[in-house]
């Protein structure tokens, strides 16, 4: 059960090195029509259309480490280095009379780096006897160690001249992967919950002093199947789901009084729920005894998920 590892998998052998290299690329375009005004009969627009139209491209370059500590006991840390383009389009339409492109705004970003650095332990709790499945319990901390998306250079209409490539937040997600053998095939299950941690960040964006952001929390769970093809190919295929609370900001809006600029009282904003689903699949085969080709496949399931993800990775055992 190596393909999808990174949803939870069986641990590494004891007094065994496990190292991983990987490439990760992640696509993402969101395109909104927005319109604010009236409609009176027969379909006649009165107002203001805003076309925007966003695109995101991540490619990862990722080097895992993973050792067991015991036959039960394994810890393990990620290191990623991020390559990320950020563009954007937004268009007013302004209808009456119509004028097309008015306005017309396109931003682009690109950033590269070091990105949040992954450390987890994951210990197996419970065997597959009588009846019952692998129990591993994990927990992994999540890192803010990639550049902070509060501190990067905006221009005079507070966007990002520069991509972030990292969240800017630390985090922890304990999680509990089940895993049931049934041969050929093999059943597994995950469920987690990410806490992240606000914290100041003291930072001025347009007309904005942001003085605290608060992320919401993020359940998620996975369900998959995996099937031993032969002894060196097998396949997965698997849902995973996350729904990711909403971000708590504290902002105290600037407004301009006799000229001069002046901070006016603090007012709490909260984004949006986000519902975050994936359709996975995998396929391994292994080289050698101590070498496998990982490839994975997701494909976003919710306008919230990101359009495509492809992972290539291969594992060494030392």
């Amino acid at each position: 059960m190596a393909v999808l590892a990174n949803q939870g998998g069986i641990l590494s052998r004891p007094g065994r090195l496990v190292v991983e290299p990987a490439v990760d690329y992640i696509r993402s375009d969101r395109n909104r029509f927005v319109f604010r005004g009236i409609e009176v009969p027969k379909s006649v627009l009165i107002g203001i259309f805003d076309i925007n139209e966003s695109r995101q491209d991540i490619v990862t370059a990722t080097a895992t480490a993973r050792f067991g500590l015991s036959d039960r006991l394994e810890v393990s840390a990620r290191v990623p280095w991020v390559f990320r383009w950020d563009t954007a389009v937004l268009v007013p339409l302004i209808q009456n009379p119509p004028q097309s492109g008015a306005g017309t705004i396109n931003t682009s970003a690109y950033g590269s780096g070091l990105g949040d650095i992954e450390l987890q332990a994951r210990y197996q709790i419970a065997d597959a006897r009588n009846g019952w499945p692998y129990m591993i319990a994990g927990v992994q901390v999540i890192t803010p160690t990639g550049s902070n998306p509060f501190d990067v250079p905006r221009d005079a209409l507070g966007n990002a001249e520069k991509a972030a490539t990292g969240s800017g937040f630390w985090g922890v997600q304990p999680s509990l992967t089940l895993l049931m053998p049934s041969d050929p095939a093999t059943l597994f299950g995950v469920l987690g919950y990410t806490f992240n941690f606000g914290r100041d960040v003291d930072t001025r964006i347009n007309d904005a002093q942001i003085d605290r952001v608060v992320p919401g929390g993020a359940p998620s769970a996975t369900i998959g199947l995996g099937i031993s093809l032969n002894p060196r190919t097998s396949v997965s295929f698997a849902y995973t789901h996350s729904w990711q609370f909403a971000t708590k900001s504290y902002i105290r809006p600037v407004r301009i009084i006799n000229g001069v600029e002046t901070l006016t009282d603090t007012i709490v904003t909260r984004s949006r729920d986000l519902q975050l689903g994936r359709l996975l699949f995998g396929i391994s085969y292994r080289a050698t005894q101590r070498t496998t080709v990982d490839w994975i496949v997701e494909f976003g399931a919710t306008d919230d998920a990101a359009d495509v993800r492809t992972t290539l990775r291969v594992p060494f055992e030392f």
